[in-house]
């Protein structure tokens, strides 16, 4: 064996011992390198960054930026009784439902209204119109998108009819605006059909009947067809390491509703069903063409 042969094959063995031994050497090398323990005498190294978690959705806004844009108006307020629209700038980008919705300012302390039972005896119901104005407080076209409860609900009505519904002094701003040529899906947008589909669906107008004890009327009986957009719902996981969705499907139903003069409420389901396939029709609560 030539002597330059053996001489490159030792190299090429101490080269291989080597490397293995720096490949071994390392790990050990790494802890001793290690930066000595949070607090300790001498410590001069910056700490191991930590994993930011993931911001929770907001639950409250700030209250500096709420303002009361307007107060509605409507003929069962009672005297004392104050409902104004309060609004949120910047809008909420995680809960965007809640950048306008009703709120009880007076009387007493001020509160969000989430539902007609709060407005027992704070209101006047003395005719079957303002019954049926009170009952459309939250499932009118120009207050039902105003904040919560949810799910949203909005009184199926016709193109013909729209106008006869209150919008309790905030038409200006409204989202409902007539369809354009080109938009023929516009409708089923907050429950608003055109003639044709409200009496294809098989719709009605809102019948009052009036409930009487003796001479006197103490409340009044209202049916009529209503709309339930599907709602998506965001719940925090048991243990709290996450979110989870659920998905409720849309639904109209006709309910009977009772309102007392002193604006008790209650009501019943009377049938229930899917939106029926309509000409030109989405049912939706927001725009998408």
């Amino acid at each position: 064996m030539p002597a330059w042969f053996r001489a490159s094959a030792m190299i090429a063995l101490v080269a291989s011992i080597v490397c293995a031994h720096v490949a071994i050497a390392r790990p050990a090398q790494s802890e001793e390198a290690a930066p000595p323990a949070s607090g300790a005498a001498g410590e001069l190294h910056s700490p191991s960054p930590q994993k930011t978690p993931p911001p929770e959705p907001d639950t409250e806004p700030d209250p500096k930026q709420i303002k009361i844009t307007s107060d509605i108006t409507a003929t069962f307020l009672g005297e004392d009784l104050r409902i104004a629209i309060m609004h949120l700038e910047p809008p909420y980008h995680i809960f965007p439902h809640r950048n306008d919705w009703l709120r009880i300012v007076a009387p007493g302390p001020g509160r969000d209204l989430v539902s007609l039972y709060q407005l027992i005896g704070l209101v006047r119901i003395d005719s079957p119109a303002k019954a049926l104005e009170y009952v459309r407080l939250r499932t009118s076209p120009y207050t039902g998108l105003r904040g919560d409860p949810l799910p949203r609900e909005f009184e199926v009505v016709s193109e013909r009819e729209l106008p006869t519904m209150p919008n309790y002094g905030l038409a200006a701003g409204t989202p409902l605006e007539r369809p354009e040529p080109d938009q023929t899906s516009i409708w089923g947008f907050l429950g608003v059909l055109s003639n044709e589909g409200f009496q294809q669906g098989g719709f009605t107008k809102p019948t009052i009947k009036c409930l009487s004890h003796g001479s006197s009327v103490w409340a009044y009986q209202i049916t009529r067809w209503t709309f339930l957009p599907s709602q998506t719902k965001l719940h925090k996981k048991p243990g709290g390491t996450g979110f989870f969705k659920t998905t409720t499907p849309a639904t109209v139903q006709q309910i009977e509703e009772t309102v007392t003069t002193d604006g008790m409420y209650w009501r019943e389901e009377i049938a229930k069903r899917p939106p029926p396939k309509l000409p030109h029709t989405k049912w939706q609560q927001m725009f998408r063409f």
